[in-house]
C-alpha cells in the first residue's frame, strides 16, 4: 500500500513541476506524437512552448503552429521565411522528413516558438491527464497523505498537552504531599 502511495504521489509531483512549472515561465507543455523531429523532439517528449509573434521567428527556429486544415498542432523547424502578396509564411520540415513541408505555415498559424523539452515524460503525462480515474487518484492520494500528516500531529500535540496536564497535575499532587509531611 505504502508503495502504491508512494508511486501515485510521485506521478503527481512530475505531473505537476512538468505542467505547472513551465507554466509559471509562460510556457505551454504539448506532447510530442511522431519521429518528425527527432533527434531533437522524440516521440514521448514534451516539448516546452513559448507564445511568440511572428516577427520574433527566426531561421532554425522549431515552431509550433495550427495545421492548415485546423485540427492539431504541428511542431517543426523553419528552414525558410517567405512573403507572398503582403503576407508572412513559414517553410518548415521536419527535422527527420527529407522533404519539406508541402504546405506553407501562415505566420497567422504561429501558436509558438520552442524553448526547450522535458525527455521522455509526456506519454505518462498524457495517460495521467486523459484517464479521469487516474487523474482522481492523482489529486486525491496527495490530499489525503497530507490529511493524514496533518491528523497525526493533531493527535501528537494533543498527546503532548495531556502528558503535560497530567504531570503539572502530578506535580501539584506531590507539593501537597509534602505539604503535609511537614
Amino acid at each position: 500500500m505504502f508503495m502504491a502511495m508512494a508511486a501515485t504521489l510521485s506521478v503527481s509531483v512530475l505531473v505537476t513541476a512538468s505542467t505547472f512549472v513551465p507554466s509559471l515561465f509562460g510556457l505551454k507543455t504539448m506532447v510530442v506524437t511522431s519521429g518528425s523531429m527527432q533527434p531533437y523532439l522524440d516521440p514521448g517528449d514534451v516539448a516546452l512552448v513559448r507564445k511568440a509573434h511572428a516577427d520574433e521567428v527566426v531561421l532554425g527556429d522549431a515552431i509550433s503552429f495550427y495545421r492548415p486544415d485546423g485540427h492539431g498542432l504541428v511542431t517543426h523547424r523553419v528552414i525558410d521565411i517567405k512573403v507572398i502578396d503582403g503576407v508572412l509564411y513559414f517553410q518548415t520540415q521536419g527535422d527527420n522528413n527529407f522533404a519539406p513541408d508541402v504546405n506553407l505555415a501562415p505566420a497567422n498559424a504561429l501558436f509558438g516558438i520552442v524553448d526547450g523539452r522535458l525527455p521522455k515524460i509526456g506519454f505518462l503525462l498524457q495517460r495521467v491527464t486523459s484517464d479521469k480515474l487516474i487523474r482522481l487518484l492523482t489529486l486525491s492520494i496527495p490530499v489525503m497523505v497530507i490529511a493524514i500528516q496533518e491528523l497525526r500531529s493533531l493527535s501528537k500535540s494533543a498527546k503532548e498537552a495531556a502528558a503535560k496536564k497530567a504531570l503539572e497535575a502530578s506535580d501539584k499532587t506531590d507539593l501537597r504531599d509534602e505539604r503535609s509531611l511537614i
